[in-house]
């Protein structure tokens, strides 16, 4: 784990940045503002340690450790080159908008695996609904979320935490959507004055179906 900062300096924006090999564990669920926050480095090469076992020389995604790696890390020469590094890195950033790049297909792959395994509500968005230009009442959707019957990858959530309307709404907002309301007002007059949410709808059992095949 490694934490980055720059102090001292006028005039200069400060930002922190956490190295880990551990993704956090959120205390309730995870919100827009978490998940914005976390860029994961899929590294496929794993180096072994001289007295590690499994390390296969034919395998070109294994290595071998470099025991004087922290030692050259601790060297000037060295630390003034990570150090040009970084400002060249910080420069690019601030050249294109204050804008990341995208993470590849395999690290969001793995993000989204970890979101789902961690956040029961967010695995019910997934599992369950469909997002897009849809409506749903908030009572349908609260009584599906509290549905021990429902499946998460192919089982049953059975025994679960039920939650309140209140606590519906929390968890809705958190994830970005809008507040409930009137399903006229939101653009969906056919579902007259039933209050909802926009931006998403359940899935079908056909659809359920579809998934479990």
């Amino acid at each position: 784990m490694r934490s980055c900062t720059l102090t001292g300096l006028k005039g200069v924006r400060v930002a922190h940045i956490l190295c880990t090999n551990e993704l956090p564990a959120p205390e309730s669920s995870w919100t827009i503002a978490l998940q914005r926050r976390i860029t994961m480095a899929y590294f496929m090469k794993r180096y072994f340690a001289s007295i590690e076992d499994g390390y296969d020389p034919d395998n070109p995604l294994h290595g071998r450790a470099d025991p004087t790696l922290m030692t050259k890390l601790s060297d000037f020469v060295n630390q003034a080159a990570c150090l040009v590094f970084l400002v060249q890195g910080a420069v690019s950033y601030f050249r294109d908008g204050q804008k990341l790049l995208e993470m590849p297909s395999r690290s969001r792959d793995i993000m989204n695996s970890y979101q789902l395994s961690t956040d029961p509500f967010l695995a019910f968005l997934d599992n369950s609904c469909v997002v897009g230009d849809y409506f749903v009442g908030s009572r349908e959707l609260l009584d599906e979320y509290n549905n021990g019957n429902r499946k998460v990858d192919g089982k049953e959530v059975g025994r679960l935490v039920k939650i309140d309307a209140s606590q519906l709404k929390r968890m809705m907002q958190l994830r970005g959507f809008e507040e409930p309301n009137k399903a006229r007002t939101l653009g969906f007059s056919e579902f007259g004055a039933t209050r909802g949410y926009k931006g998403l709808r359940l899935k079908t059992d056909v659809e359920l179906e579809n998934d479990a095949e």
